[in-house]
């Protein structure tokens, strides 16, 4: 069957470049035994939970595995195994803490170290043991933006500070903040709640530039996709590796589905959000590729 994942691999290309100098970065810098905290923000439209799937299978395990100059080990080897990906939610309002690690010390300490009490040397003690670096991630939307969002942001961030130093390149913290759509009927104040967000996170970079608790990157808004890369994704060996028997190094037919994406994008200047075309990439890839042979 068709990877679900692979339509969504056809963008992205803006995040993934800043990611890439920011792990370089992280590296270059001296501070992999910090927490690589990163936020990515985008629309309803723009499928930021794919975009997650796509950096902990894809992005990350090959921004990781791959040899730095100057550096005699990898901060990730693919063969000891996947990287574990953790869900911690974060509050639905701010409540003010005594310590930094207070705000997460709950979630973390009992997935980490199966005690909620846990505390910060103990967490770290146990991410360092672990053979694969651990992919925290945490949600937020809209709605959070009404109340403490940026008191909430300003805590998780704050929290990822406060641990203390950890094998190299073990702790990836990844905010995904999704810009809910309000459609016709929708409220009126929502877009003034994600422009009030937007302004929050253009700004964080900067604000947090230098700052030695953690090293943090703020991506650019997921946007929609050009029809120029939907067609350099159909042509590229690397996605479409091994997908087809006969055709080990290449898509099946790339000239019949290169045709079908023109008659999606019958406007040269369209911009097709994610959550849109990568069904429309999916039904291409199954009409186009070779017939499946005999089990």
């Amino acid at each position: 069957p068709v990877p679900e994942l692979l339509p969504y691999l056809c963008n992205r290309t803006s995040q993934e470049q800043v990611l890439r100098g920011a792990v370089q970065a992280w590296r270059a810098r001296g501070l992999a035994k910090r927490p690589l905290v990163c936020v990515a923000h985008g629309s309803d439209e723009e499928a930021v939970e794919m975009f997650r799937l796509r950096l902990q299978e894809v992005t990350l395990p090959a921004l990781l595995s791959a040899r730095a100059d100057g550096d005699a080990e990898q901060l990730y080897d693919p063969a000891l195994g996947r990287l574990e990906d953790l869900d911690i939610p974060l509050p639905t309002s701010y409540i003010p803490t005594e310590a930094p690690f207070d705000f997460l010390q709950y979630e973390v300490g009992r997935r980490v170290a199966n005690d909620m009490y846990a505390d910060p040397a103990d967490v770290a003690a146990k991410l360092s043991a672990r053979d694969t670096p651990t992919l925290f991630h945490s949600n937020l939307d809209s709605s959070d933006w009404e109340g403490d969002g940026e008191l909430l942001v300003e805590a998780y961030l704050k929290f990822w500070g406060s641990l203390p130093d950890v094998r190299a390149g073990r702790v990836l913290s990844f905010l995904f903040f999704n810009y809910s759509e309000a459609g016709a009927d929708g409220p009126a104040q929502l877009a003034g709640l994600n422009a009030r967000a937007l302004a929050y996170f253009n700004g964080l970079q900067q604000r947090l530039a230098g700052d030695a608790g953690a090293h943090t990157v703020v991506l650019p808004p997921l946007g929609p996709v050009k029809r120029r890369d939907a067609t350099a994704w159909l042509q590229s060996e690397e996605h479409f590796r091994k997908l087809c028997r006969n055709h080990p190094f290449s898509f099946c037919d790339v000239a019949g589905a290169n045709l079908e994406i023109g008659r999606i994008y019958s406007n040269p200047l369209a911009q097709i959000p994610m959550k849109k075309l990568a069904p429309q990439l999916h039904a291409i890839i199954t009409n186009h590729r070779c017939a499946p042979g005999p089990a």
